[in-house]
């Protein structure tokens, strides 16, 4: 099963797919049927295409005008020339709710900040390992995801393993500044025992200028782009957050038993065979990075299926926190 990284916007689901290491994009013969499935898509967004492009892994891009890609088809982007960043104003200092959900096909297994009306983020950061998961079909879908929310408004990034309505900048809002790492990539198979697991470095935070709120990725922490503040809504992320989380969640259909999270198995106590998120670290409201996230719950559901564990403050790995499970069988 592919797995794919995910990123959430509002009250939409976008994802983001990213390969953690170099890729080089190159021009190469496409057959007949890419071309037609390119023009398809073409068509139905409405977009011109400038240039395609294959990478050695196989995956193919259709390159736009950059006032062409789908961020703009965002209604509040729409019909001006909007004033784009290329660049934050500025980048945090320092080193890199209550109610759960209610859905029972929905299953969480989370580390998160405790609530407290007095605090606010401008952001957080984390490095997550990702593994290959099997048994993901249909509409379900796994990921392990860092997660920032404000009311109804909130940005998730992370990978995922199944299929999601609406990815990448297949929903509109997300404006790309750099392809350096490109998006909706296929990771690399990874699974649990031995050293196969991979790894990617997350980071999100508010620009203190623009109020934008920007994404790196990767080993370099490359700056891919940001969400627009005028796509959120007063008393959202057009302010601060309010809450932050990192760890696993799974989703099915009603009727079908729940997919593994994480490895796929029930917690083992080691960073070879459990997914994890370390370096868990918030932004502060004076723009600062704290060392390390403090003041943390953990939550699961379905305990016999799902585990979470947070280890706290753990030396080199710093505060780390490990989640999966098999699901149902």
């Amino acid at each position: 099963m592919d797995m794919r990284g995910v990123l959430i916007v509002a009250i939409v689901l976008c994802t983001l797919s990213l390969y953690p290491y170099e890729v080089k994009a190159q021009s190469m013969e496409l057959s007949r049927e890419e071309e037609l499935e390119i023009e398809n898509q073409l068509e139905r967004l409405n977009k011109s295409s400038i240039k395609i492009i294959k990478t050695q892994s196989g995956d193919i891009y259709d390159c736009v005008n950059f006032y062409e890609q789908p961020a703009f088809d965002h209604p509040l982007l729409k019909n001006h020339k909007y004033d784009f960043q290329m660049r934050p104003s500025s980048r945090p200092k320092g080193a890199m709710n209550e109610n759960k959900p209610t859905n029972k096909e929905r299953h969480q297994s989370i580390v998160h900040t405790k609530p407290d009306p007095k605090k606010k983020y401008n952001g957080s950061g984390t490095t997550a390992s990702f593994f290959t998961l099997d048994n993901v079909s249909g509409s379900q879908y796994s990921k392990g995801q860092m997660k920032i929310q404000n009311g109804n408004d909130f940005i998730q990034v992370g990978w995922t393993a199944g299929e999601v309505s609406c990815f990448n900048t297949l929903c509109p809002g997300f404006v790309i500044v750099s392809t350096e790492i490109p998006l909706d990539q296929v990771l690399p198979e990874s699974h649990p025992g031995g050293n196969s697991s991979q790894v990617v470095n997350f980071f999100v935070y508010k620009d203190q200028v623009t109020g934008n709120w920007w994404l790196e990725l990767g080993n370099k922490y490359n700056e891919i782009g940001y969400w627009p503040s005028k796509i959120f809504s007063d008393g959202g992320l057009k302010d601060l957050a309010t809450y932050v989380e990192w760890g696993g969640e799974t989703y099915s259909p009603p009727g079908l038993l729940g997919p593994p999270m994480g490895s796929g198995w029930l917690l083992k106590g080691n960073t070879a065979d459990d997914a994890y998120c370390k370096f868990l670290t918030t932004i502060n409201e004076a723009h600062k990075t704290e060392e390390d996230a403090t003041n943390t719950l953990k939550y699961s559901v379905d305990v016999d299926f799902y585990e979470v564990e947070d280890w706290g403050f753990r030396s080199e790995l710093r505060h780390i926190m490990t989640y999966g499970g098999p699901g149902p069988k």
